[in-house]
């Protein structure tokens, strides 16, 4: 039975990073919003990953490098750590932050209604809940509804012993034995929280080599580094099946690896199966529209983010392209103004990205290898951190910045940081590659002395062989 008849001017079909954004931003515009959120407010980004991951990842950053002060001079004796606190703590730290989303949707008059949307037409959502419906009229629909983690079917999640991202985020007590299956960067961070937390980690890739896709150089020297640690790492590594024995392990079979082809066995306190997330594209009503999805079942959008049924648009994870929190934000703000009536399109090439392990890794615009493939003559330019008086100064010198600009403009092509503070330093490069600068541009620019920044600034140098702090080589 349907009950209630409401109009907005948009609804928007899930409350996370993309959704909520497009709604608040539209509701400044003057327009009236309703979202409709099944879960939680926020999303997953909010409530069960970026948010989450990166409070008990700087947590166990402060515990790792207490052993790390030592060499400091600084002796701290009989420290421990309580892991079920550190969750409460997390927990809270997460309830104020999507608290200020419900305030800031009263704030700008979007209403939000708990439930599953569905689309049986254009203009039309219908919200369940429980055994009742309401049907919403709209003339603008916005999908956000996100993904969900990615389950293998030889080791089927049971959230106890085999277990998701979300499940890692809310461990009360640390394994001794934990394995990660997949070498992305959801599985790296939790690696590097549960490795810090006295876990004996063991990540496992089919690949031949972590982090994929992304700069090859600097995923190169993280490898190392995560080894280095004490992380066990095993490339070329494919698992053939899982069980869980009555003890309450986890036994993996994997064949791979050193030329090996004979299977072995592996047990686990615990396993996080991290292999990459799918879009919720699917169960929400539009089975009579035609809308086109692509081979990994987003919705294929143009640069208005429309999905070719009129009326209905898509963002974020579910839209394509890269699943980040803040490429879905900037479809969410670009989606509302459009709406609004504003000239407003999206453009996905300068998204940064960063993976949040030790030292962070953070990269915008192509890789040097996608550059050359795409035509490019390249110039690169390198600065390692070991060369930087600020790093220095607080005992973090592993990494570098890589530059990859176009020989004939000089215009940057991609700026990739594996480093401390990499996730701030690749703000800078977003704002030059947007600007269209050039390596010049960058270079040219006077950086506060001493700070992680002017290794950006030295790397741009060095792009035409003028670094002042490194021997100029090409």
């Amino acid at each position: 039975m349907v009950e209630g008849n409401n109009v907005k001017d948009i609804v928007v079909i899930g409350g996370g990073p993309g959704g909520y954004v497009a709604a608040i931003r539209a509701g400044q515009l003057g327009k009236s919003v309703l979202v409709v959120e099944r879960d939680a407010l926020g999303g997953t980004c909010l409530n069960y990953g970026c948010i989450p991951s990166k409070a008990l990842l700087t947590i166990t950053e402060f515990y790792s490098k207490i052993e790390k002060a030592k060499q400091w001079g600084i002796v701290a004796e009989k420290v421990s750590m309580d892991p079920s606190k550190m969750i409460d703590w997390k927990n809270e730290m997460v309830k104020g932050v999507v608290g200020g989303v419900h305030t800031l949707f009263k704030g700008n008059h979007v209403e939000l209604v708990e439930g599953e949307g569905e689309i049986p037409k254009p203009g039309e959502v219908v919200v369940i809940n429980g055994g009742g419906t309401q049907l919403i009229q709209a003339k603008s629909i916005i999908i956000a509804t996100g993904s969900v983690p990615v389950q293998l079917p030889m080791i089927p999640f049971n959230h106890k012993e085999v277990i998701d991202s979300r499940d890692a985020l809310e461990l009360r007590e640390i394994p001794k034995t934990f394995g990660v299956i997949g070498g992305g960067y959801v599985g790296l961070e939790i690696a590097t929280i549960l490795h810090r937390l006295g876990s004996k980690v063991t990540v496992i890739e089919m690949q031949d080599t972590i982090l994929p896709g992304m700069e090859r150089e600097l995923s190169t020297q993280a490898l190392r580094i995560m080894k280095n640690q004490g992380m066990e790492i095993l490339l070329k590594v494919k698992v053939e099946k899982g069980d869980v024995t009555p003890e309450g392990m986890v036994e993996l079979v994997v064949t791979g690896a050193e030329g090996k082809t004979e299977e072995r066995r592996m047990v686990f306190d615990k396993v996080l199966v991290s292999v990459g997330r799918r879009p919720l594209s699917h169960n929400l009503g539009l089975e009579n529209l035609s809308i086109q999805k692509d081979r990994q079942e987003n919705f294929k959008v143009n640069e208005k983010l429309e999905t070719g049924i009129p009326g209905i648009y898509a963002i974020g994870d579910v839209a394509g392209n890269q699943q980040l929190a803040h490429k879905a934000s900037r479809e969410g703000t670009i989606l509302a103004e459009a709406l609004a009536g504003k000239a407003a399109t999206m453009s996905w090439r300068v998204v940064p990205y960063c993976v949040f392990i030790d030292p962070e890794l953070a990269g915008v615009g192509v890789t040097e290898e996608e550059a050359r493939a795409a035509g490019h003559e390249v110039k690169v330019g390198r600065f390692p951190f070991r060369a930087s008086g600020r790093a220095r100064s607080v005992d973090e010198t592993e990494g570098l910045v890589k530059i990859i600009a176009d020989r004939e403009t000089d215009e940057l092509l991609g700026v990739h940081i594996l480093g401390h503070h990499a996730s701030e330093l690749i703000a800078e490069a977003a704002v030059a590659m947007e600007m269209e600068a050039t390596a010049e541009d960058l270079a040219s620019t006077i950086h506060v002395h001493p700070t992680f920044s002017e290794s950006v600034m030295e790397a741009a140098l060095n792009v035409n062989l003028q670094a002042i702090h490194v021997v100029n080589k090409r």
